[in-house]
Formats: structure tokens, C-alpha cells, sequence
């Protein structure tokens, strides 16, 4: 009776203004808990939304360029239904199953190779959805993206793909970033391809899809393949591309699987059937439309293109007649599509003159224009009139017009809003035509532009602030393109126009022009555009400007005219230097022919023109400047990111560029006019260095061939063998090896032996170790030549080491033993081949674990048998005092764990703060161990807290196996009552319902004389916990019991407010007749008063009807 004492003594006792102080006192916590919960989620809110920020500018700072919403836009025109037979190939089931795999997918012009590659994209992203460890990345190759889809721009967009997949953005990004912040510069493709690899590898399985590798510029596609292809063979990712068939490119993927695509006639009988159900179906129905399947599938010829535009004309037809004339009429394969192009044409010829011409000017500038342009762009262009002095939206004709005149020849992607023709093969047709259909179209693009620029509204010259370069850009819409692109049309119209001339003498208007044109970039943030407005170039003058886009009869002019070909605007760069860049070699011919510009002016970085003209690949404008007797050993200093050319780069002359770039042919230009060979740059870098560096083996033997040192150290120590060590470039390294390159024992940079074992190359291998490579020495890594045969897992060069001497137990200068690093990798045939050479099976890492410790946290079962076989410890501790059998009990490996007791290790030896293997298994869940401990006849104290630690534990993580277990084990004993009450209260507490029951059942009683009720869980008290109460209930049978528990449970109900339990309790008050007892009426005051107290006024209420009698 001690709890039903102390409940009616707590009732009696306690004054109402004491409970209400406490009530304040509740509610002050509450409110400042609540405060504080709600700062923290706002803090939370604005750090997340800060790292986020941060995240994407970083994202961002790698490649601006999206490939989502082209995606979107080609799995959108799938037809439902098509493609799933290359979903269900064998080819693509290995693939998708096999790391590592490759899967080329050539294909005829216009079979579906792009929405096959959409489908694949849709297939990986639901298959492996919510796999944090599976990367993806796609691109979309395109013909009018060519000078943005070089090499390291594809695979920076990978770089990028991938970290977004991670949940927090990668640190290698990060510290990329942080690298270049300050030098406002790009990674090179070393530093991207490093980044790459490492993210790649973070992840389990990583997937790179291509498409349309045909459309992408030949160099950009053979660095790119050859980054892509190098990853694969580091990091294992799956790499899937489509093509044209193209011979060069085939040859790229010699021996991968192959999956040629072509539009099956399933496919194309599923997609001719939806659009005529969707389109015509009240007219073509049964016979007709088996028809028309039938033939449009035999002409498609595995086209999908040709299936769409046949469809598509069959359902234009008025009549049934007409549909069958067409069919009559159906041509086959490429012949067939470009009747097809040649009929629209001439579709569109037949228009009213003024349809005609919009019709004509929306297919120039799509064909035409430098890069893909969105609606509301082409919507300015075609709004421009001839004299136009402002921009007037009456001209500007409606979106669904532009497609509608057009003959079905563009299409509109609504994702990107971009207008563009349907096809490739489309854009191959128009541009081969173009001067059939459209003549002078260049010399129509250029007025356009130019006059665009010439609009009064920039009269006022150059934006003087962000947020007014901004709201330019955004008001007038053409005005990036035009700026950025009209001396390109105006130098392929090769006409001078008089809208080119008005521009170019109105200096407020050309100097306005040429502050968009300086952009390194698209930039969309005021801070960040007025950064720009602050450091762009100043006094430019109309010759620069014509220079600079190799406008060649606008520079005669202006010559003509008098103009001083020589004038520095403020980055003290001349119109020659900006043709030189460039590459116009007629303008820089036409410059240097007035004999008044210097061919070797510097500008504010000592940049020469030379300088940019070996950097770029222009090799007709070296020759020129050569002849004119340049410095050829000219050097560059630091640049910051203003400048356009490759980097911020120090002390570089012509032949340090044009050798890191690989430009063979300049190179040689330079050597044959006396460029110094060996020359340095600030890092001490030599041009043979550089073009080891990129694996640009042409240029490697080119330098060689001339008398380069093929030894020569950088000022890190490093020599061009170290550069192509270092990147993987094998056939680079062969060859310097081959030509007398030294090897440099000492070199704690990636050496030759770690490139050879990496590669498992044997015979270098033997080679290098007859040389008398030191067997102790450590790369950059740390690591000694055993320890990286171990981590590659290369077996025979670790017994060819070991051949030559190599030192078993030899340490690294990390510390670690080579056994650690082979137990930890899991590699059991090394770890065999360590301890049959010598190896101590007991040796320490820093922490002091033992590989048998380190091989039962990874759960090795057999590097474990190898261990103890030679006589491994299994009782040594670490630096936390964990055995190999309590990392096997914490870690759930119970065939380890049964190793270790088959070995006689004691079952009680207790670990981490003199927990025993018992206590950590159930503080982990794992029942196997716990059932082998108990088998093993593991004692429970009854006289300390093991009883209580282990039940509790149990309840905890939920494990009701393991209580059961226990209970079993104790069957013959009584657990004490007070640790089956924490046990139940705790239980309660956690609301697992079924351990509740299971402690009931097993005895736990909640009346007995020593609980204190009152402290039963107050979270119990909730109306999802009736069962639980119910449960308790239920199993106190006894009235004697009940007259304990029902009033405590009462009361703390009342004064946790829960209306439900309180109505439990009191009916089952009256169920066993407790109200007839002395106790009820004062408790029932009592806790009225409570109820009142805490405003609970609905159980007030339903006291009151309860105790009515009082």
C-alpha cells in the first residue's frame, strides 16, 4: 500500500498555489523550449540555405551548362510503349548489371538514337532510385554546341553531374574551388580528371551515358573518350555512347559490346498507330490504317525521322484519296528524307511573299546563328527592320507562328525554350542548301545584329553599374547574341555592310557593345556583373573591334581611312594582338602590311601576340609573326581572370604553350627559329615537362628529337616522367623510359616502380628492380613499393619484391605494417603470401589494433582462420580496449566470434569500459552472438547491474529475441522486481507494445511495494498508449493489486491531461468495484482539485459525473 499512501499523502499535502507555481514553472520551459526549437529550425533553415547557396555557386563555377532540360524535352516526344526492346537485350542486361562495362550503340541518321539514349537515362534514375551510392551522369552532344562540348567542358559537366549526386557537395570539389577562388581561374584537365576519379570512386556504381558522340567537334570527342575511357579503367564506371556509324569513332570503343540502333517495326507500328488514334481516328480506321502502317513502316527503312515526317503528311490530307496518293508516292532512307526537306522547301516557297520571307529568316537564323537561340531571341531578330532606330514589339511575331510557317521543319523544346530544326540530318540538309534557299543570309544576320546594337537606346555608351548592365540584358533580348556575334556573320558575309560602318563610328554605341562582348562568361548576379563593369577593357577603338572578329574588309576601311592600326586600349593590347588570339590571319596579314604596327608589342601581362597565338593552335599567324621577327623566347607574367586567354599562368613562353597543348606543327615552327628548348616557367616547368603532362606523345618525341632533357627537375623536384607517371600516360612513360629517362630512387613524388606495379606491368617491374630501386623508399603517398603492390591487389608484383629482398614487416611512413594494409583491403592471398614470408601476425597499427582485430571488424573469415593458423593473439586490446572478440560481438560476426571461443578466448573478457562481449552484443542487437554466449553457459550476475544493463539495453534497440533469451536462460532464477519494473517502464516509455506483454507475461508487477508509481512514464500518457495501459491493466488481476495501481495511474493521467486513460481508469474502477473502498472518494477529490488546477475542465467534468455520490 505504500504507493496508494503516497498518492493520497501527495494529494492532501501539496497546497493548490504550490501546484500552480509549478505549472508556470512547466509552462516557462515549455515556451523556452519552444523558443529555442524554433530558432534552432530557423538557424537551420538559413545554414542549409546558405550551404545550398554556396553548394550551387560552387556547382555552378565548374560549368553553367544544363543537359536536364534537353532530356526532358526528348523523353517527352517518346512514344509510350517504343524502346523497350533495347531495354530488354542482352547486351544492355550485362551491361547494366556488369561494372565496368562498355555498350556502343551506332546507328543510321534518324533511327532514335537520342530517345533511345533519353529512355536509358529514365530506366537508370527509376531503377537504382534512392541508391545513395550509385552516380549518374549524361550528355547530350550537339552539332550547335560545339565550342562549348570540348574536351574538359564534357567533363566538367560529368564532375559536376556527379557531385550533385552526393548529399553534401564533395571536398575535392571544394578545395578545387578554394584553389582557384582568388586567380578567378578554370581547373585544367588534369585537375578535373583527379576530381573526377575521386568522386567516381566515392560512389559504389557510376553510369556515363552519351549521345550523338558524331555531333560532337572531333578533338573535343577524342580527349573527352580518352577521359572517359581512363576513368573506366580506374574507377570501374559504366560507360554507354550512341553515334552515327563513323569509322574514327568505332575504332574508340574496338572490342566493347555493340547494340546497333535502328527503329524497329514494332516501334514504329506502335508510334504510327498512336498518332493516327490520337489525331485522325475518326477517318483512318481498319483496313486504311493497317495500310498505312504497313507501307510507312517498310519505306521508314529503321528510320524513326522518316516514320514521323511520312505520318505527319499523311495527316495533313483532307481526303482518303489524297492519303492514298501519298502513299503511292513514299521514298525510302536517306533519299526519301531529303525529297522530304526539298518538298518543304518548296512548300514553303509556295506561301504569300511575306510569310515566305519570315519563314525563310527563322530557318537562316536557326541554321545560321553561332549558337542555339531561344524563342523570345529569335522573336527580337525577326521583329528588326531596316533603319529600326528602337525596338517596337508590334513586329514581333507569335510563338506558335514561328512553327506553323515553317513546313515542319523546327520544333520548339518547351523545357529550354529553345527553337530548333527537328533533326540533325535537317540542319546537315539546310546548311548545304542554304545558299539555294537563302543567298546573302550571312549579310541579312549581320544588319540584323548591327542595327540591333545601333538602337538609340544605348546611345549613352557603356552601363556604369550591375544592376544597369543587367536590366540592359534583360530589356533587350537579342542584345547578348548581337554583341557577341555580329563581326562572326559580318566576317562570313565577307560584303562590308553600311549598318556595320554606322555601328562602328558611333562610339558611344560600339564601346556599349563591346562591354557585353568582353564577358568571359554568362553572368547572371548584379554583384558579379559589376565586378565585370569595373575591369573590363577601356578605349577600344573601332580596329580593335574588327580585328578581334577578323572582319577584314571593315578593317581595310577603317585603315583606308586613316585609323592608327597601333593604339593599346587600357590592357594594353593592340588590334593586332586581338586578331592574333583569334586567329584571323588575313587581318594580322593586312596589319603587319602597313608597316606600322609593332609584331612584338606586350600588353599589360607581357603577353605577345606570338604568345597568343601559340597558345591557341594558330599556326598560319606564328609563320607570319616569325617572318616579322618576333622575340620567339618571349615570357608572359601573372594574369588575372579578366583576360580570355588559357589561364593564370607565369613566366610562359610560346613554346612552353604550344607544348602543353600538344600543337605539334607550332612547336616545330618554334624550335626551327631557335625557341629555347628547356626553357622554364615560374614552377621551373620545362616544355618537355608540360607535354608529358597532357600525354601528348608527338610533341614528347618532337622535343626529344631536338635535344630536350629528359631528366631535367622542376623546382617540386619532379621530372617529365614523374608528369607522366603521375598521369597515367603508359605509352608516354615507355617511351621516355625507353630514350634514357633516370630513374630517381629518392623521388618521393609517384615514381616509376608504383606507375609499374599500379599496372601490373612484370617485365618493368624486374627491370626497374635490377636498376637497384631502393626497396624502402616511399612515393608521395607514403607508401613503399610492397605496400602498393598490396593496395592494387597485384599479387606476382608483391612476389617479385619479395624476390628482390623486400622487407615483410617494413613500415611506410605512416606506420603501418604491410599485413595491416592487406587484412584491412581484404586482399587473403597477400595476406597468405605476408605470413608465409615473415610477416608478424601481431603487428600494431597507430591505434594499436592487430590484423586479427582490423579483420573482425570487416568480418574477413578467412584472413581470420589465416591469422590464427600463425599464431595471432585474439586477446590483445587496442587503444579503447577491444579485443578481436568484442569487435566480432559489436560488429555481429558470429561465425568470427565462434572462431575465437573455438580457440579458448574467454567469453567474459570484458572490453570498452568493462563491458563484456554479452553486454556489447545486446547493445548492438545481435541476437546470433547473444544465443552463443547463453549456449556457451555465460553467467548473469544477479548481485550488480548485468541483469539490468542487458534487459535494458534489449528494450532499447527493441530486440525482443534477446529478452526472451535472457528470461530463458533465467527460467530457474527470479529476476529482481525492480529490474523487470525499469525494464517495463522503460518499455512503456518507448511504447514496444510487444515487450511490454512479454515482460507481464514473464512476471513484472507494477503494484509491487517498492515502485513508486508515480514516477511511471508521463510520456505513457498519451492516447496511442491506451493499449499499453490496457496491457497493464489487464494483467493486474488482483483487486489488492489493482487498488495500487488504478489510483496512481489516476492521478497521473489527471495531471498529464489525457481524457481517454482517465475514462479507462475510472471505468475499470468500477469494473472491480474500487469505488466502494475508504480510498476512492478522497482521491477522487483530490484529483478533481488537480484537474482544476491544470484547467483540464473536460475531466473535471467527467470526475464530477463519476463521483456524483460525493
Amino acid at each position: 500500500m505504500v504507493a496508494a499512501a503516497y498518492a493520497k499523502d501527495l494529494l492532501y499535502r501539496i497546497a493548490p498555489n504550490s501546484v500552480t507555481a509549478e505549472k508556470r514553472i512547466i509552462d516557462v520551459l515549455s515556451d523556452v523550449q519552444e523558443t529555442v526549437h524554433g530558432v534552432e529550425k530557423e538557424v537551420h533553415k538559413l545554414v542549409h540555405k546558405q550551404h545550398s547557396q554556396e553548394q550551387r555557386a560552387i556547382l555552378d563555377w565548374l560549368t553553367l551548362v544544363d543537359y536536364a532540360p534537353q532530356h526532358n524535352d526528348f523523353i517527352s516526344r517518346q512514344q509510350r510503349g517504343t524502346g523497350q526492346w533495347f531495354l530488354e537485350s542482352t547486351q544492355y542486361k550485362t551491361w547494366l548489371d556488369t561494372k565496368g562495362q562498355t555498350l556502343f550503340c551506332p546507328g543510321i541518321p534518324g533511327a532514335g538514337k537520342t530517345i533511345i539514349t533519353a529512355i536509358v537515362v529514365n530506366h537508370l534514375l527509376t531503377h537504382f532510385q534512392g541508391h545513395p551510392k550509385i552516380g549518374f551522369a549524361y550528355i547530350y552532344c550537339n552539332f550547335r554546341q560545339q565550342n562549348e562540348q570540348t574536351a574538359i567542358r564534357l567533363l566538367t559537366n560529368l564532375l559536376k553531374q556527379l557531385s550533385q549526386g552526393q548529399l553534401h557537395l564533395p571536398k575535392t570539389v571544394k578545395d578545387l574551388f578554394d584553389k582557384h577562388k582568388e586567380t578567378r581561374t578554370q581547373p585544367s584537365l588534369g585537375e578535373v580528371t583527379a576530381a573526377l576519379q575521386a568522386i567516381t570512386e566515392s560512389y559504389s556504381r557510376s553510369f556515363i551515358v552519351v549521345d550523338a558522340l558524331d555531333e560532337c567537334q572531333e578533338l573535343g570527342q577524342l580527349g573527352f573518350l580518352d577521359g572517359v575511357f581512363n576513368l573506366q579503367t580506374k574507377t570501374g564506371v559504366n560507360i554507354l555512347a550512341t553515334s552515327r556509324f563513323s569509322e574514327s569513332i568505332k575504332k574508340q570503343f574496338g572490342g566493347c559490346p555493340t547494340v546497333e540502333i535502328s527503329a524497329t517495326d514494332g516501334d514504329i507500328l506502335t508510334y504510327l498507330n498512336g498518332q493516327i488514334s490520337l489525331r485522325r481516328s475518326n477517318m483512318i480506321n481498319g483496313d486504311l490504317q493497317d495500310k498505312i502502317s504497313t507501307q510507312l513502316t517498310k519505306a521508314s527503312g529503321g528510320m524513326f525521322l522518316l516514320a514521323m515526317f511520312h505520318i505527319k503528311e499523311i495527316m495533313e490530307q483532307p481526303t482518303i484519296g489524297d492519303i492514298e496518293d501519298v502513299l503511292q508516292k513514299l521514298g525510302s532512307g536517306m533519299e526519301g528524307l531529303n525529297e522530304l526537306y526539298k518538298q518543304a522547301i518548296k512548300r514553303i516557297n509556295d506561301h504569300p511573299e511575306v510569310t515566305k520571307r519570315l519563314a525563310k529568316r527563322i530557318l537562316i537564323w536557326i541554321t545560321r546563328a553561332q549558337r542555339p537561340l531561344s524563342i523570345v531571341e529569335i522573336q527580337h531578330a525577326l521583329a528588326v527592320r531596316e533603319n529600326m532606330l528602337k525596338f517596337d514589339l508590334k513586329y514581333m511575331p507569335d510563338m506558335e507562328f514561328l512553327t506553323s510557317v515553317c513546313a515542319g521543319l523546327v520544333t520548339i523544346d518547351e523545357s529550354s525554350e529553345i527553337i530548333r530544326l527537328v533533326h540533325y540530318t535537317t540542319q546537315e540538309f539546310l546548311q548545304q542548301t542554304h545558299e539555294e534557299w537563302f543567298p546573302q543570309g550571312e549579310l541579312y544576320m549581320t544588319k540584323v545584329c548591327a542595327t540591333y546594337l545601333s538602337f538609340d537606346t544605348f546611345e549613352n555608351g557603356p552601363c556604369q553599374t550591375g544592376d544597369e548592365l543587367k536590366e540592359r540584358l534583360n530589356s533587350n533580348r537579342l542584345y547578348h547574341y548581337a554583341a557577341h556575334n555580329w563581326g562572326h556573320h559580318a566576317r562570313a558575309a565577307a560584303t562590308i555592310s553600311q549598318q556595320v560602318i554606322d555601328l562602328l563610328e558611333c562610339k558611344a554605341k560600339m564601346e556599349a557593345a563591346s562591354q557585353i562582348l568582353m564577358a568571359v562568361r554568362p553572368l547572371k548576379s548584379s554583384n558579379l556583373l559589376s565586378r565585370f563593369v569595373e575591369r573590363i577593357p577601356r578605349e577600344l577603338t573601332r580596329l580593335h573591334l574588327a580585328a578581334y572578329f577578323g572582319v577584314e574588309t571593315a578593317v581595310g576601311h577603317f585603315l583606308r581611312k586613316g585609323d592608327n592600326p597601333d593604339l593599346k586600349d587600357t590592357y594594353g593590347r593592340t588590334p593586332l594582338s586581338w586578331a592574333a588570339e583569334n586567329g584571323h590571319v588575313a587581318v594580322v596579314a593586312l596589319l603587319l602590311k602597313t608597316g606600322q604596327v609593332d609584331a612584338g608589342s606586350e600588353d599589360k601581362w607581357n603577353q605577345t601576340p606570338l604568345l597568343y597565338a601559340s597558345a591557341n593552335n594558330h599556326e598560319g599567324i606564328v609563320e607570319l609573326l616569325l617572318e616579322n621577327g618576333v622575340n620567339v623566347d618571349s615570357k608572359n607574367i601573372d594574369m588575372d581572370a579578366d583576360s580570355k586567354i588559357i589561364g593564370a599562368y607565369s613566366g610562359r613562353t610560346p613554346l612552353l604553350y604550344a607544348s602543353a597543348n600538344g600543337y605539334v606543327a607550332i612547336v616545330k615552327l618554334l624550335l626551327e627559329k631557335g625557341a629555347s628548348i628547356d626553357t622554364r616557367d615560374m614552377d621551373g616547368k620545362t616544355p618537355l615537362a608540360f607535354a608529358a603532362e597532357g600525354g601528348h606523345e608527338g610533341t614528347v618525341q618532337l622535343l626529344l628529337d631536338n635535344g630536350a632533357d629528359i631528366n631535367i627537375q622542376d623546382n617540386n623536384g619532379w621530372t617529365p616522367l614523374s608528369w607522366a607517371v603521375s598521369n597515367g600516360h603508359e605509352a608516354l612513360v615507355r617511351l621516355l623510359l625507353n630514350r634514357g629517362a633516370t630513374i630517381q630512387p629518392d623521388d618521393r613524388h609517384v615514381t616509376e616502380l608504383a606507375w609499374a606495379i599500379q599496372h601490373g606491368d612484370k617485365l618493368r617491374i624486374e627491370i626497374l628492380l635490377r636498376r637497384g630501386y631502393h626497396l624502402e623508399g616511399s612515393d608521395v603517398y607514403t607508401q613503399t613499393p610492397l605496400v602498393s603492390a598490396i593496395k592494387e591487389n597485384q599479387i606476382v608484383a608483391a612476389e617479385l619484391l619479395f624476390d628482390r629482398g623486400a622487407d615483410p614487416n617494413l613500415r611506410g611512413s605512416d606506420e603501418r605494417a604491410p599485413l595491416s594494409w592487406a587484412v584491412e583491403l581484404g586482399h587473403s592471398a597477400i595476406v597468405q603470401l605476408l605470413l608465409d614470408k615473415g610477416a608478424d601476425p601481431n603487428v600494431k597499427d597507430s591505434t594499436r589494433r592487430t590484423p586479427l582485430s582490423v579483420a573482425a571488424e570487416k568480418g574477413y573469415t578467412d584472413i581470420i582462420q589465416l591469422l590464427l593458423d600463425k599464431g595471432a593473439d585474439p586477446t590483445v586490446e587496442d587503444f579503447n580496449k577491444r579485443t578481436p572478440l568484442s569487435v566480432a560481438a559489436e560488429r555481429g560476426h558470429a561465425t568470427i566470434f565462434q572462431l575465437l571461443l573455438d580457440k579458448g578466448v574467454d567469453p567474459n573478457l570484458e572490453g570498452p569500459d568493462k563491458r563484456t562481449p554479452l553486454l556489447l552484443a545486446v547493445e548492438m542487437g545481435r541476437v546470433a552472438i547473444v544465443q552463443l554466449l547463453l549456449d556457451k553457459g555465460v553467467e548473469i550476475s544477479y548481485e550488480d547491474t548485468d541483469v539490468s544493463s542487458l534487459l535494458l539495453n534489449s528494450v532499447e534497440n527493441g530486440c525482443i529475441d534477446i529478452i526472451q533469451h535472457i528470461l530463458n536462460k533465467d527460467a530457474q532464477c527470479e529476476t529482481s522486481d525492480l529490474i523487470m519494473l525499469d525494464s517495463l517502464f522503460l518499455a512503456v516509455e518507448l511504447g514496444r507494445t510487444a515487450i511490454v506483454q512479454l515482460l507481464l507475461d514473464r512476471g513484472a508487477d507494477i503494484s509491487h511495494e517498492a515502485t513508486d508509481v508515480s514516477v511511471f512514464p508521463s510520456n505513457a500518457f498519451t492516447e496511442r498508449s491506451m493499449v499499453i495501459i490496457q496491457q497493464i491493466l489487464d494483467n493486474d488481476v488482483q483487486i489488492g493489486a489493482s487498488a495500487v495501481v488504478i489510483p496512481a495511474l489516476l492521478l497521473l493521467a489527471v495531471e498529464m491531461g489525457h481524457t481517454a486513460i482517465v475514462e479507462l481508469l475510472l471505468d475499470r474502477a468500477a469494473e472491480i468495484g474500487l469505488r466502494n473502498r475508504q480510498l476512492w472518494v478522497p482521491l477522487l477529490s483530490g484529483a478533481i482539485e488537480v484537474a482544476t488546477e491544470f484547467n483540464h475542465i473536460v475531466i473535471v467534468q467527467l470526475l464530477i459525473e463519476h463521483g456524483h455520490y460525493i
